[in-house]
């Protein structure tokens, strides 16, 4: 049968003749909010229990932190997702079978551990919560109108109309090693080697337990991604306690920063960029703040830290580090920051911890870099584009290319780019920061998106909210006790920014996807912490105003997604569940001084 649809009278609209029909064996479930949830909760499930395991294993090894422990485990299933890629690129039936053995042997690993002692576990399953709540929100808000597109189609298009299908390329990835094809020359503009593997290995995977489900692979794979993205959450938890927060109210601000638009955004727009942040920071995090020590619950008196194993934290970092860069590139920015520390690190008595690191990092990148130099080379485009202003492909190396870019420059222009850069980190539309209305919602979602400084939102009053912290006594001394934490991460964030803004060829391209994530993250938590260092009531000011920005900005259509707003009911039971967190963390805290 030959069907023609024509659904092209809107911007981005399409005609499709011989619209794709269910297969021979029946529906499959594909598209729409039921599908989604229905799709997120199985891959939820799936890698829930690879993550309970890894959890519960990493739990009795002691060598993190309690509150590092849930982003530690989705990295163990980041990992198996890694493997499963190399067993897809072997052969698709070595790749087929090797996410039921990995399912295995996390039932086994669950059943032969004992339970971690409580506190410790108390901390999993209050993050695992608020993952799946953060998760339910952003979903629900993405289909809060029912259209006809498909989940990345509907995540390019809901909040910014036409943004690249940069979001699709893992998927595409993964399903051409799925079917047994050849990876190579994976799209016009993109080779494989392009964009690293991790994501495409995190979905592929549950595919073949949602494909025998019926789930369709786009659905099946944009919702597992959405899980990939909300490590996010587990690293800003995890960043959140180390400064000294307790259990309950990183919860809590953790429940606020899902209301961000920014992370309403990249959450759903599933290019990995969240997931490299969430790694490199808890990389950094062990490797420079010491949550061994710092990040002991501050709510539980005579509970004693978790042992200090210098070699271990330092080696779970260098994996932690290879995650995120095999997550995405961007996130280089990051660790170039960090390079004259480590070395500096490394020459007053830490040489042996840092080869720890280093070892674990090679032994995780090596693999992908073959692949990059040996099967598909030159996989340098990104590099290219960005340091040395070349976006088309063409046949020059990366270093040519960027002494060719910087050849043509005058240092007076060269001078009035990286100024631009520089400026562009503050550019925005201020003034709509205090707008709710509909008209000008377009232009605040750009912003948020786009500028760095303007995508913080009102956490940018987190900034005066430190000075009335060091005024009072009581608060000064908290902020004293973690000085050293606060310093260190507000210093990685600075020099990121700075080398990011010197290197990138182009003036005025500085904007936030162009660069390390990493960045965004740490300063949401530094905010956060801040204002909470101020006083307890602060964090209902901005979960009130961020609300309203939600609502007034996000939750409405544009000139694409539009219509009968049907999916508020499911938004309403998501955002009371984050209201909960909120509530729960005031009941739990110790009171102190409010605003």
């Amino acid at each position: 049968t030959l069907v023609a649809v024509d659904a092209s009278r809107e911007l981005g609209g399409w005609l499709g003749v011989s619209e794709p029909l269910p297969p021979a064996g029946g529906w499959r479930i594909e598209h729409g909010v039921v599908a989604t949830l229905i799709a997120w909760i199985c891959t939820g499930l799936l890698l829930g229990l690879c993550f309970a395991a890894a959890a519960r294993w990493l739990a009795h090894r002691e060598l993190l932190a309690p509150p590092w422990i849930p982003l530690a485990a989705g990295g163990v299933v980041a990992l198996c997702g890694y493997a499963a890629f190399w067993a897809y690129f072997l052969h698709p039936l070595a790749g087929r079978l090797f996410p039921v053995a990995v399912l295995g042997a996390a039932g086994v690993i669950w059943v032969r551990t004992t339970p971690a002692p409580s506190r410790v576990f108390e901390e999993v399953r209050g993050l695992a919560r608020l993952l799946v709540c953060a998760g339910l929100f952003h979903l629900a808000v993405l289909h809060l109108f029912s259209v006809p597109r498909d989940f990345y189609d509907l995540a390019a298009n809901r909040y910014i109309i036409g943004l690249p299908g940069d979001n699709r390329l893992p998927h595409d990835f993964a399903m051409r090693l799925y079917h047994g094809e050849s990876p190579k020359n994976l799209s016009d503009d993109w080779l494989s080697s392009d964009r690293p593997p991790l994501q495409a290995g995190w979905q592929l995977l549950t595919w073949p337990v949602t494909s025998f489900l019926g789930f369709g692979a786009i659905t099946a794979s944009g919702t597992s991604a959405v899980w990939l993205q909300l490590l996010w959450v587990a690293a800003a938890y995890g960043l959140l306690r180390t400064l000294g927060l307790n259990p309950s109210r990183a919860l809590a601000w953790g429940a606020v920063l899902t209301l961000g638009g920014f992370f309403l955004q990249n959450t759903v727009y599933t290019w990995p960029k969240l997931s490299a942040a969430a790694f490199a920071c808890g990389a950094f995090a062990l490797w420079f703040l010491h949550p061994d020590v710092a990040a002991s619950p501050v709510d539980s008196p005579g509970q004693p830290p978790a042992p200090a194993r210098p070699w271990g934290r330092f080696a779970v970092g260098g994996v932690l580090a290879a995650l995120a860069w095999l997550s995405h590139g961007g996130v280089a920015f990051s660790f170039l920051a960090l390079a004259p520390w480590a070395a500096w690190r490394a020459a007053r008595g830490e040489f042996r911890a840092w080869l720890c690191a280093a070892g674990a990092f090679l032994l995780l990148a090596l693999p992908w870099l073959a692949y990059q130099q040996g099967y598909e080379p030159p996989a340098n485009r990104l590099v290219k584009w960005h340091l040395g202003g070349q976006e088309a492909r063409d046949a020059r190396g990366t270093w040519e290319t960027i002494r060719d870019g910087y050849r043509a420059l005058s240092w007076p222009q060269i001078a009035e780019r990286k100024v631009a850069n520089f400026k562009l980190q503050l550019a925005g539309t201020w003034p709509l920061l205090g707008d709710f209305s509909v008209k000008d919602a377009w232009i605040r979602r750009q912003d948020e998106f786009y500028f760095t400084a303007r995508a913080l939102g009102w956490w940018v009053g987190g900034a005066g909210l430190l000075a009335v912290a060091l005024i009072r006594p009581r608060s000064r001394a908290r902020l004293a006790g973690m000085r050293r934490s606060h310093v260190a991460l507000f210093g990685w964030t600075l020099a990121t920014i700075a080398i990011w803004c010197l290197l990138m060829f182009d003036g005025r391209h500085a904007v936030i996807h162009q660069g390390s994530y990493a960045v965004m993250l740490v300063l949401f938590v530094l905010l956060s912490a801040w204002s909470e260092a101020a006083g307890r009531g602060w964090i209902v000011v901005f979960a009130v105003l961020q609300a309203a920005t939600l609502a007034a900005t996000f939750l409405a259509p544009n000139e694409v997604i539009f219509g009968p707003p049907s999916g508020w009911p499911l938004v309403a039971v998501a955002a009371t569940a984050l209201a909960g967190f909120v509530v729960a963390g005031f009941s739990r805290a110790p009171r102190s001084a409010g605003p």
